[in-house]
């Protein structure tokens, strides 16, 4: 895993990318001695893959946070970090995540990819008939998941 960090002010913003393991532990913590201020915004959109101990290490890392009193939110959370919410209820509060990528199929251009939504929107969709804009060919494509289940951590 690889991560950039761009301060503004009293605010810092992460930038992580690849996949979450246990190599990711001495990134991780060498990511949380840089922040020293009272907001962090993290865009895990380019987070491919966590494994299980990717899971106990992104926990250890949100807990030093929380213990340091450091607000933080994850400002896009990747379809690999959303199904680790809902697998490992804790490692992320709801209030700690803006905008989730929501998994799509596209029978136009017959691709798969996902489109990142506010997730406070997300958890007002229902499962039946959801369309959305192709990010390939802008048609029409539709959710390919039990939104009540993705969303579930959403809703403590």
């Amino acid at each position: 895993m690889k991560y950039s960090l761009k301060r503004i002010g009293d605010e810092v913003f992460v930038t992580l990318r690849g996949d979450v393991t246990e190599d990711s532990e001495g990134t991780l913590n060498e990511l949380k001695a840089k922040i020293e201020v009272a907001r962090v915004y993290i865009d895990g959109e380019k987070v491919d893959l966590i494994n299980s101990v990717g899971v106990r290490v992104l926990t250890a890392f949100a807990n030093a946070l929380r213990k340091s009193k450091i607000s933080f939110c994850y400002s896009v959370a990747s379809v690999a970090l959303v199904e680790a919410f809902n697998l490992f209820i804790g490692l992320c509060n709801p209030d700690e995540v803006e905008k989730i990528a929501v998994p799509i199929h596209c029978s136009y251009c017959d691709r798969d990819g996902y489109q990142i939504y506010p997730a406070s929107e997300v958890l007002g969709w229902s499962d039946a008939g959801i369309t959305v804009a192709c990010p390939h060919c802008s048609k029409g494509a539709g959710v390919t998941t039990d939104l009540d289940s993705y969303t579930y951590f959403l809703k403590g």
